[in-house]
């Protein structure tokens, strides 16, 4: 992630070539162009940029030797900002200036006489200054800008929708199970939720190894909506006869049940229309009975399959219930510890 500020620097040195004699020379003070003196560099050691312009072309030089030279410092510095818990997030940006300096302790260093900073409240999208802190000492000095985010836009534009989201399907469980309306509406949510997901995900942002925590939140919802949609269909298909390899027919007809068949005896005499006619008569009332036995025998078996399709629908919602409570508690859990720290000083080396 990328800071960027404006820094309006007062310095002030002292540098003995500009030493006169006021009692001789009748002034105290002079202004000198400051292209032609020498006026301190100064280093920020995190910049990613750095511009650098005098707020007046003019130094204002004293007496005793003492420079006063006011710039204006463009700085675009990066910061490695924990966004482990986005949108609820503060931390702090350092922004390290100092002059030049060798290993040895060689070089310029910044004395800062006053250590209270005047800051001005900046604002770039969603990101807010919260307050400057001057820190430090030696040749390490940095400005540690606390910066946080205004989670309004993050909460109604992100979390709202999901959680609204999962909240319509856990009461998409009122619908009837069988009539075709709740796995419409779970396959709707299904494919809104991912649409979702493609328009807003970019937009969340990314810094390293501290992945936002909403990343994972949008996994697991769109897993918990997919899930819920197939154990829909699942019941369905068992409310309607179906199992997990096979579908039982639709309509029960008499050649679907088996009946006892007429067996003629050793001694029956055979022929003569009567006796056709009984027959044909006999197994009608077979093939009636059966065809009723038949459809008693499927009203109760297609009974039994709506009872338990039901019982795990009731089930299976309780288990839904529970897992979002746990999900909420985890997530709350998660957010409240400590599980990614950031290191914004490792720009400085031990060795340095």
């Amino acid at each position: 992630m990328h800071f960027s500020s404006q820094l309006t620097l007062k310095m002030r040195w002292n540098d003995p070539d500009f030493v006169w004699n006021k009692t001789v020379h009748n002034f105290t003070v002079l202004v000198l162009p400051a292209s032609k003196i020498w006026t301190p560099d100064l280093t920020v050691d995190n910049a990613v940029a750095v511009k650098t312009k005098p707020t007046f072309s003019d130094v204002v030089v004293e007496y005793n030797g003492n420079v006063e030279y006011t710039i204006n410092m463009y700085i675009t510095v990066k910061c490695n900002i924990n966004l482990f818990n986005y949108p609820f997030i503060t931390d702090f940006c350092p922004v390290a200036l100092n002059g030049w300096t060798n290993k040895d302790g060689c070089g310029m260093h910044l004395n800062f006489r006053d250590r209270n900073l005047n800051w001005a409240n900046g604002s770039a999208g969603e990101w807010v200054t919260q307050g400057v802190i001057l820190t430090g000492s030696g040749f390490r000095n940095y400005l540690n800008v606390e910066l946080s985010i205004s989670p309004f836009n993050p909460v109604v534009g992100l979390l709202l929708p999901s959680l609204l989201i999962i909240l319509a399907d856990i009461m998409s469980c009122m619908l009837p199970l069988g009539g075709g309306e709740r796995n419409s509406f779970k396959v709707t949510l299904v494919l809104s939720f991912t649409m979702f997901l493609n328009l807003l995900t970019e937009q969340i942002p990314d810094n390293g190894d501290c992945s936002p925590l909403i990343r994972y939140h949008f996994l697991i919802c769109l897993l918990l909506l997919v899930l819920s949609m197939l154990s829909s269909l699942a019941l369905s298909g068992m409310l309607k006869g179906c199992g997990f390899k096979f579908c039982r027919g639709g309509k029960v007809t008499e050649d679907n049940h088996e009946y006892p068949q007429r067996k003629k005896g050793d001694g029956e005499a055979t022929g003569g229309p009567q006796d056709n006619d009984h027959e044909m008569k006999d197994d009608s009332l077979h093939r009636v009975m059966g065809f009723l036995e038949g459809r008693q025998w499927q009203e109760r078996e297609e009974s039994k399959a709506k009872a338990y399709a039901e019982k795990l629908d009731r089930i299976g919602f309780l288990v839904y219930i529970s897992v979002c409570v746990l999900y909420i508690i985890g997530v709350v859990a998660t957010a409240t510890g400590e599980f990614c720290d950031s290191n914004n000083l490792d720009f400085w080396r031990d060795d340095d």
